[in-house]
């Protein structure tokens, strides 16, 4: 599994389980009581991996596609060269 599969899936369970701690820790009613009953915190998990997977592809296509095309220039440069 490549390092940034890993990165992610460890991003998007520390997420979740800080949003488990954090969320009904922090959240009132108008009285400034803890609601009643208490706050149940979903992960849509399907959810999360697709943009998580969208948001790791982004950097690794922005970096990939120019250097593509950069071997067809080359490619298309030693082409005229030769004619």
């Amino acid at each position: 599994m490549p390092r940034w599969a890993i990165a992610v899936i460890a991003v998007v369970v520390v997420l979740a389980v800080a949003s488990q701690l954090i969320v009904p820790a922090i959240s009132l009613t108008a009285q400034a009581a803890h609601p009643d009953p208490p706050v149940v915190v979903q992960v849509p998990w399907l959810l999360a991996a697709g943009i998580a997977v969208i948001i790791a592809a982004i950097p690794v296509l922005a970096a990939g596609l120019p250097a593509m095309r950069g071997l067809a220039v080359a490619a298309m440069l030693r082409t005229q060269e030769e004619t």
